[in-house]
């Protein structure tokens, strides 16, 4: 049974005790997205000071959660690469950018976690996840970018994700031409 550091936490994440370290993961992606001063859901509700003091006890609950996976025997996971199922690798039938889409949801994360975690700006990652081809940089650092954004997301196979994504954006703007 968890002690009452950790039911605290729980509750403070809004989970039910004992709730695996992939619902952890999740509530305080969401949390600490909802929370940010960019959402504007919130920003009227709290000034910074109390924004900030908020976040640290969300903070403070996913670490407390987190060590004690550990110890409550549950499974330890990277938090950049972490999701509640795994991605299974690309089929033929989805689109590299609905792919990327749906892993990054799937992790709970969003465009500006990606852009911090791989320096890639938020609107080339928008544009990559909308198929906005005509707008995308050039093919040499497009690859790295497709690249890069598959690879924190920990979908399977990332090479062939950037590859297919680039063939298409190349079918597509040849289309154009």
């Amino acid at each position: 049974m968890p002690d009452d550091r950790v039911q605290d936490s729980y509750n403070c994440l809004g989970l039910e005790p004992n709730s695996d370290l992939s619902a952890v993961e999740k509530a305080y992606r969401q949390l600490k997205a909802l929370y940010s001063e960019e959402v504007l859901a919130t920003y009227g509700l709290f000034d910074n000071e109390e924004r900030a003091r908020l976040l640290e006890e969300i903070k403070a609950a996913y670490r407390q959660l987190n060590a004690a996976g550990g110890v409550l025997g549950l499974p330890q996971a990277p938090c950049t690469v972490f999701a509640s199922e795994p991605m299974p690798p690309l089929d033929d039938s989805t689109p590299p950018a609905a792919y990327l889409r749906l892993a990054r949801e799937n992790r709970g994360m969003t465009l500006q976690e990606i852009a911090r975690q791989t320096k890639i700006g938020t609107r080339y990652l928008a544009m990559i996840e909308d198929e906005s081809y005509a707008t995308l940089p050039a093919p040499v650092y497009l690859r790295g970018f497709v690249l890069d954004f598959a690879r924190t997301l920990g979908v399977p196979f990332p090479e062939e994700v950037s590859r297919r994504y680039l063939d298409l954006c190349r079918e597509a703007l040849e289309e154009q031409s």
